[in-house]
């Protein structure tokens, strides 16, 4: 699934290099993030699988870029960090890249997200149970 759209993953972080966004560390978190994926497409294939529903969601993120409302930044963000944390998990003696690492912490660590959400409840709860060995 991410070795057969590397091309558009790369090609989206290219385009959102010119939009605007309005929190700077988002956009760079997203950005680089978005190189990682293209990057590890064939470690991703491993662990992602399509009934992840982030997984979908990514990828109609990256084929209706931009939203108006620059929700695309967030969106992804959260995609990204399911992403990371589902081969974080996957395979727990690989090295976290400082990419993943930073995208991960922001979840983590910034408050954004709260018990309950779809977004919360698949990083804490479901991937864990999935993925966990």
């Amino acid at each position: 699934m991410f070795s057969q759209n590397k091309q558009r993953i790369e090609a989206a972080s290219v385009r959102l290099l010119d939009m605007p966004v309005e929190r700077a560390r988002i956009g760079c978190l997203v950005i680089n993030g978005l190189r990682r994926v293209a990057e590890m497409a064939s470690t991703l294939d491993a662990c992602v699988t399509e009934d992840m529903p982030f997984s979908k969601h990514f990828f109609n993120e990256l084929a209706t870029l931009p939203q108006d409302d620059g929700s695309h930044w967030m969106n992804l963000l959260e995609d990204l960090a399911l992403i990371f944390r589902a081969k974080q998990l996957a395979f727990p003696a690989e090295n976290v890249s400082e990419g993943e690492g930073a995208i991960l912490g922001f979840f983590e660590h910034s408050g954004e997200w709260h018990a309950g959400s779809l977004v919360y409840d698949w990083y804490w709860k479901a991937l864990p149970e999935r993925l966990s060995s």
